[in-house]
Order: C-alpha cells, then structure tokens, then sequence
C-alpha cells in the first residue's frame, strides 16, 4: 500500500476542506467553504474526499468520533427497533388520558419526535392544557431495519456457478478420442 501523503504537506485548502466536511459530511458544501466556487464545488469535493490521503483522515476522525460518543452499531440497532417496535399505548393512562412526560418510561421516551403543549383559555376564562406528542415513525424505523436485515431490496446477490458444456451434436471431441 503506497504512503499517504503527510498532512504538513496538504494544501492549505484540503486542511479546510476536511475539517469543514467532518461539520455536516456535504462535500459541496465542504468545498464552498475551504474556498472553491460554487460552480466547481461538487466537483471538487468529490474528487478531494476520493484522495487515499483525505479519505483515510476522515474515516479516522469519524472512528475516533464514534469511539468518544460510544456509538456503535449495536446501540444504533437497539434505539431503531426501540422506535419501530414501541407500543403507543405506554403513553396512556388506564382512563385513556396522556400520561405526565415524567411518567414515562426510558423506552417511551425514546420514542418522542416531538412534544407540543399549549394552553387554550375558553369562553368562561378556564384555562385548558393541549398536549400534542409526536411519535417517531415506526415505517420509518421497520424500513431501516429491513434494510439492515437485507429483507427487501432491488439487488439479486448471484453466486459465481461452473459452466458446464453439454454436446449435442454426437460428436466427439478431443477429450473423448
């Protein structure tokens, strides 16, 4: 494997560039702001992040990341089929009424892509308590899992098969004289 050209000797624009894709991992974006114009942005961020030198700084970083936030696919798997896998009915009260957040159990709570409360004051000056929750989408989250599990895709994996010759003709070959 051929040695990855030093980071001191980088350009001063590919030290930008890494650092500004490891913001939110869009190339173009990376590139606008390490300098390129926007018109060759997409360009060149495609050609830089395929540097042997570039790629391997950044898959660096992106372990070392991982490693520091302990994110690891086990735990990314468990908090996806957490979400498509939850039973709504954990946020109710036996009455049928929304349970306080605080009662809520961890896995629940995972659950919440959103929480909107809002306070409505009626004709006779009572004040009434909206809450709307919003759950993570369980479609969304089975979809990631199938796709993890390679349950559906538009790809047929073909096994390599030996050829064989049949000859039909009634001759004989070579091999058989």
């Amino acid at each position: 494997m051929a040695e990855l050209k030093p980071y001191d000797n980088w350009t001063d624009k590919e030290k930008l560039f890494v650092h500004e894709y490891l913001v939110d991992q869009n190339k173009t974006a990376a590139a606008i702001r390490a300098g390129y114009s926007a018109k060759s942005a997409k360009d060149q961020g495609c050609k830089l992040s395929q540097k042997p030198h570039i790629k391997a700084w950044i898959d660096e970083r992106i372990v070392d990341k991982c490693e520091e936030l302990d994110i690891t696919v086990e735990r990314v798997l468990k908090e996806v089929a957490k979400m498509a896998f939850m039973d709504p009915r954990k946020f109710f009260n036996a009455d049928g009424s929304l349970k306080d957040i605080t009662q809520l159990d961890d896995d629940s709570a995972a659950c919440l892509g959103g929480l909107d409360i809002t306070t409505r004051t009626d004709e006779n000056g009572i004040d009434h308590k909206l809450t709307k929750v919003k759950l993570t989408s369980k479609k969304d989250n089975l979809e990631l899992l199938g796709k993890h599990l390679k349950m559906w895709t538009d790809k047929v994996e073909v096994s390599e098969v030996p050829l064989v010759e049949i000859d039909r003709t009634g001759k004989k070959t070579r091999d058989d004289e």
